[in-house]
């Protein structure tokens, strides 16, 4: 009788090669710190001796001295000036030329990205002397300006290039749904989006803390109209259905979420009795991840058998009825019926 065959397990070095090179990557960048602290410490004697090891006699003046500096602190205040605005702008111009050449095609665009590209590969020390004249000709000489611009100038192409990177990982048809629209003007209070939701965890965290928000604080049954806004809905903290999904449609697009407005019917499939008489009823889809999640604020609980109708930036893309000229309505009746052979099939995964 033959033994069973033992699995041997070989021995994979290359976390041990990552580790290793890590430390060393670390101590590289450690030590010279670590050093220059330490040497602070140090009389110019004992740092021309000893400039590696622990200071024999810790020097503490040589800290104080330089905090009790007036000139210390306005060095300080300049750097942080600068290096704030100089942030500010390249930021700032950076994301809107990264969205064009993400998302725009133009003549040249092509061209352009390549010249970004060689911007890499210009020593900015050659350029030293020309920009010096030219910041002098500006008047900019011995001006937070005449740091910034040049600064800006060169940090640009790379900032450029990055933000051109993140803006297509996202899709081009969903920038679509983050814009506001008539019904839902996102823009309008996004401080305030923020200020409700921006320290919840980013995701479906914070998609449940919007619906429980809506849920919680606008009254359901008020009447609206066809023109009522987010902001009026807000204001008078009441509203039906399509309102709730406006208000979490505009929610989320002020948070940066891709959401629409869905509206179709939604069965009394898998809820307890009494069923009231079935009507039209409107939610809102977000994109999560890499598909679209469907959230009610009305209802705030998960329900089966929606059936979508249309979908759109807001009711006005999608009305229940577009009608020219007067119509009345004389009948409309609803209902949906569980089949139990699709019900039956999707318990055995058909």
């Amino acid at each position: 009788m033959t033994s069973p065959s033992r699995t041997r397990h070989r021995f994979d070095p290359a976390p041990l090669y990552k580790a290793l090179f890590l430390t060393l990557v670390a101590a590289f960048v450690a030590v010279p710190l670590i050093t220059t602290v330490l040497g602070g410490f140090k009389s110019l004697g004992e740092l021309r001796t000893n400039p590696f090891g622990l200071p024999d006699v810790w020097e503490w003046e040589n800290y104080w001295g330089i905090l009790a500096s007036k000139r210390y602190w306005v060095l300080l205040r300049n750097s942080l000036i600068i290096a704030s605005l100089s942030t500010f702008l390249t930021l700032a111009v950076a994301a809107m030329a990264g969205f064009v050449f993400a998302h725009l095609k133009f003549f040249g665009s092509r061209m352009l990205g390549e010249y970004l590209m060689l911007g890499l590969l210009f020593p900015a020390a050659t350029a030293i002397l020309p920009l010096f004249i030219k910041v002098r000709d500006l008047g900019l000489l011995d001006t937070y300006f005449g740091v910034v611009l040049p600064q800006v100038a060169f940090s640009l192409a790379m900032s450029i290039l990055l933000f051109r990177r993140f803006f297509r990982d996202l899709p081009p048809e969903l920038l679509h749904w983050l814009l506001p629209s008539r019904l839902c003007e996102s823009d309008t209070f996004a401080e305030q989006a923020w200020d409700l939701f921006g320290e919840t965890p980013r995701g479906a965290a914070r998609l449940a803390a919007v619906c429980d928000w809506i849920h919680d604080n606008v009254e359901y049954g008020v009447p609206s109209i066809p023109t009522t806004t987010v902001t009026e809905v807000l204001e008078r903290r009441g509203g039906m259905c399509r309102d709730f999904a406006h208000l979490g449609v505009a929610f989320c697009r002020a948070l940066g979420i891709p959401a629409r407005y869905v509206f179709g019917y939604l069965p009394d499939i898998g809820i307890p009795g009494p069923y009231p008489i079935m009507d039209f009823h409107a939610w809102f889809e977000v994109w999560l991840g890499d598909s679209w999640w469907t959230f009610d604020a009305r209802f705030n609980t998960p329900r089966i058998g929606r059936v979508p109708i249309g979908r759109g930036r807001d009711a006005v893309d999608v009305a229940m009825v577009t009608t020219y000229g007067a119509a009345r309505l004389e009948r409309m009746k609803v209902w949906a019926d569980e089949s139990e052979t699709l019900a039956t099939g999707a318990q055995h995964g058909r």
